[in-house]
């Protein structure tokens, strides 16, 4: 007859075989989503958008969502116009909001819109937590890249959703970047987008 102690392996063995099958079915499913997102861009869905209002009702939604954490919506901009689809800028700014909100420690996030001196729009999304690491900056937008310090086996992150973020980012003629704030409190990510007209 076996002892408790001698199940103890077998038992620690199929446990970790599970939690790495459901990993590996997250990876799959990531990576699919990405795949299927870069096969069925289309640019005739693109069409005349105003950031302003998009922005102001995502930002409103976004505080509905996440009752918690206190949001921003800034601009001195009265109308935004980029050709786009509204429903993949939204995901776009799903991913980064949510990222915000994740590594958030204190403060508003906030969301603002302006035109840079290239005479695009640009919009940043700022929250006050831990910084990125220096290193990583330039890669945080890959695929398969996180900064994440720990991993629970219940929470595979691949790095996947900033990855998605710089497709929909390029999709629009767009580019996307992040940096830490001036003052080291926290973190900018930024989305300059074309005007139309």
């Amino acid at each position: 007859m076996e002892s408790i102690e001698e199940n103890v392996p077998l038992a620690s063995a199929h446990q970790r075989a599970l939690d790495g099958t459901r990993r590996l079915q997250r990876i799959l499913t990531s990576m699919s989503e990405a795949t299927k997102l870069e096969q069925t861009l289309d640019p005739e869905d693109k069409s005349p958008l105003d950031l302003v209002k998009l922005l102001g009702t995502m930002t409103a939604s976004y505080q509905a969502t996440y009752k918690s954490v206190p949001f921003q919506f800034a601009t001195r901009v009265e109308e935004a116009t980029t050709l786009g689809c509204p429903d993949l800028i939204g995901q776009m700014l799903d991913k980064l909001i949510s990222n915000a909100v994740e590594f958030r420690t204190d403060g508003d996030i906030v969301v603002c819109l302006r035109e840079n001196i290239r005479h695009q729009w640009q919009i940043t999304i700022d929250n006050f937590g831990p910084l990125l690491p220096e290193s990583m900056i330039d890669q945080i937008f890959s695929p398969m890249v996180t900064v994440r310090e720990k991993q629970s086996t219940d929470q595979t992150h691949l790095g996947l959703g900033l990855y998605i973020a710089r497709i929909i980012a390029q999709f629009h003629d767009g580019q996307i970047c992040a940096a830490n704030l001036a003052d080291s409190n926290g973190v900018r990510v930024t989305i300059t987008l074309p005007r139309l007209g």
